[in-house]
């Protein structure tokens, strides 16, 4: 009896404490364990381009405010020097991981996770589905603005969130680096 009191007890404890974690959560658990130093690495990485986003004065500190004043400068067209000392896509290139769009396994997991629902409720909506479904080009300062107005400053505590958002700005500086490129005749 004591037993299966400990076991219902240990279920229900598991079960409240998985409500609790975020999709994000989930699936940045998941690539960190698919590594073979357990996301180390990674971390570093990520800890390492903030702090020389900081010593560039482009992030203000690490703290989530400072995170969205960042992202809203970018929504709102600002971009930032794109030759740094540091290349964060080179250093989690060197992990030789799938992680760039993402890893598929792990998405896949966090999908099943019970907080995914609020999660796809929260950045998308049928009505931006349709939009981008039937649009033939891309808006990007339309996108990052409706994203920007759907991000809070504690989604940065999570590395899901940091690591996306020095990935839009690689991409955002992509972009603009192939659009001033001047093509051969």
């Amino acid at each position: 009896m004591k037993k299966l009191f400990l076991l219902v007890l240990l279920l229900i404890v598991t079960h409240i404490y998985s409500q609790d974690k975020r999709f994000e959560e989930v699936y940045q658990e998941c690539i960190y364990k698919s590594l073979p130093d357990n996301g180390k690495n990674l971390k570093r990485y990520i800890d390492g381009f903030e702090q020389h986003l900081i010593s560039l004065k482009i992030l203000n500190s690490k703290n989530g405010k400072s995170y969205l004043e960042l992202f809203k400068t970018l929504a709102e067209g600002r971009r930032y020097p794109s030759e740094y000392k540091y290349s964060y896509i080179d250093s989690i290139n060197t992990l030789e991981i799938k992680i760039l769009p993402h890893n598929k396994e792990c998405i896949e997991n966090a999908m099943k996770h019970e907080s995914y629902a609020n999660y796809f409720m929260r950045f998308f909506d049928k009505k931006d589905y349709e939009i981008y479904q039937n649009s033939d080009s891309i808006d990007l300062k339309n996108i990052l603005k409706e994203t920007y107005e759907k991000m809070r400053e504690n989604d940065y505590e999570l590395d899901f969130y940091r690591h996306q958002l020095f990935i839009i700005l690689f991409l955002i500086n992509e972009i603009d680096r192939l659009d001033n490129e001047v093509l051969p005749d």
